[in-house]
């Protein structure tokens, strides 16, 4: 595969002048995408560019930015499976994974495509907008925040993840089908030293980033002082799962499963701890757990959730679980890497209720952290100790269980009988309106998902 422009400035696709660097499938290691980061001259002019194109975007209708969101649409689904192709063999995800996260996304852009005020009020332009998006999800993850910039007059700037260059390529291509002007809508390619460039520059008036918590603290510390520049950070955490067991359902192994270990555990919302009791009822529901990964295992050979990102982050994953073992954690199901791909990891549990101090890292992968706790208010008085997750779950068949553990556990997202990992998939725009910059910016989102038996 040959080398190619892999920058959008203002209309123009262009080759970077940084360093090179390449996108490797990691089900079999084949080459997906090579090209150049941004180099900082190039970032600089990307912002102004996407200053300039500005005041025309910002005169456009709403009604006029809606049918461009529209025809971005019609392309979306004229190229669906070479997105989806495309999602699944840079990402890692199954091909099942990869064709739901499309429909998803069409459901989430018609969703747009209905104009809802809030208050009364059309959300307002802040100006340009950086956008820095993670792997997981490289589609629907930053388009959820993407819509809502674009649809309220705002200039984009997009840096994705250096993981996944080929399928923001893609997006942007669709977008320019969707004939935006020139400029309002730009792509960066590069690592971290891209985000921290950009973030660097005088005229940027906001920031939206999606990923992991250190460098959303490296943004924190490099914009103290500036506040004329919107900042909203999502992260993910240690997402915790509470399962009720005094009335158990056949159907909760597998929701666990979905939670916690769909796109191999990759995903923002995926399930790091399942609290549940210390009861008989939670032991025979732990086998029956236990049980059906390795039956899935054995059947799928274990692909079943898809690859991790590249090996460097499967070996961290090995060497966290190593750790929390080492720590007196109760390996009652191992994460191991197969034989012939060492990205492709088995569904791994471990028990950790007997730490001295649960750990505040996440794990962002497939092993799944099991703390038996008392009751409900214990499961509510852990779950709020933890400032970072962004999301809590219970499965409950208890309506006033369900009802008192949304009014009292503080997590951003909180979903009773929903899987994890169908919460950000869900085509509800509440999630990101706010990301929209209207005025009623950085309010922090409690939305509540019910799934079947949460009424």
């Amino acid at each position: 595969m040959h080398q190619h422009s892999s920058l959008l400035i203002n209309g123009n696709w262009t080759d970077g002048e940084g360093p090179v660097f390449e996108s490797l499938n990691p089900a079999d290691h084949s080459r997906i995408w090579q090209g150049q980061a941004a180099s900082h001259q190039q970032i600089a002019e990307t912002v102004h560019s996407a200053r300039q194109a500005l005041q025309h975007w910002r005169q456009h209708t709403p009604e006029q930015r809606g049918f461009q969101l529209q025809q971005f649409l019609r392309q979306i689904q004229a190229h669906r499976l070479l997105l989806s192709d495309t999602l699944a063999q840079e990402s890692g995800q199954t091909a099942a994974d990869a064709r739901q996260e499309l429909t998803s996304l069409e459901q989430l852009i018609e969703q747009h495509l209905v104009p809802a005020a809030e208050n009364g009020e059309i959300p307002q332009p802040r100006g340009v907008i950086v956008l820095i998006s993670s792997f997981s999800q490289p589609l629907i993850s930053p388009l959820r925040a993407m819509i809502p910039i674009l649809l309220a007059g705002n200039t984009l700037i997009f840096k994705p993840s250096e993981h996944c260059p080929r399928c923001a390529e893609l997006m942007l291509h669709l977008w320019l089908k969707a004939d935006l002007p020139d400029g309002v809508i730009n792509l960066l390619q590069g690592g971290p030293e891209v985000a921290l460039g950009l973030a660097q520059q005088e005229q940027i008036d906001g920031i939206h980033f999606s990923g992991q918590r250190c460098h959303a603290l490296q943004l924190h510390q490099l914009l103290a002082g500036r506040p004329g520049v919107a900042l909203q950070l999502h992260t993910s955490g240690n997402n915790c799962l509470f399962i009720d067991s005094r009335m158990p359902d056949e159907h909760w192994p597998e929701a666990i499963i979905s939670s916690a270990f769909r796109s191999a555990g990759q995903r923002c919302c995926a399930a790091r701890r399942l609290l549940i009791d210390r009861s008989e009822a939670a032991d025979k529901l732990l086998q029956q757990l236990l049980q059906r990964i390795e039956t899935l295992q054995q059947e799928q050979a274990l692909g079943f959730m898809g690859t991790i990102i590249d090996a460097r982050a499967a070996q961290q994953l090995l060497q966290r679980q190593t750790q929390l073992q080492q720590r007196g954690g109760n390996l009652l199901l191992p994460m191991q890497p197969a034989p012939d791909n060492e990205c492709l990891l088995s569904a791994g549990i471990i028990d950790i209720s007997h730490l001295n101090q649960l750990p505040e890292t996440e794990v962002f992968g497939p092993l799944l952290q099991v703390v038996r706790v008392a009751d409900a208010e214990q499961a509510i008085e852990l779950v709020n100790q933890d400032r970072e997750l962004l999301v809590a779950g219970l499965f409950s068949h208890d309506s006033t269980l369900c009802q008192r553990m949304m009014q009292q556990l503080q997590s951003p997202l909180i979903s009773c009988n929903l899987p994890l990992d169908q919460i950000l998939l869900q085509p509800d725009t509440r999630l990101w309106r706010s990301a929209g910059y209207s005025n009623s910016d950085f309010t922090r989102p409690h939305i509540r998902f019910t799934g079947a038996g949460g009424e």
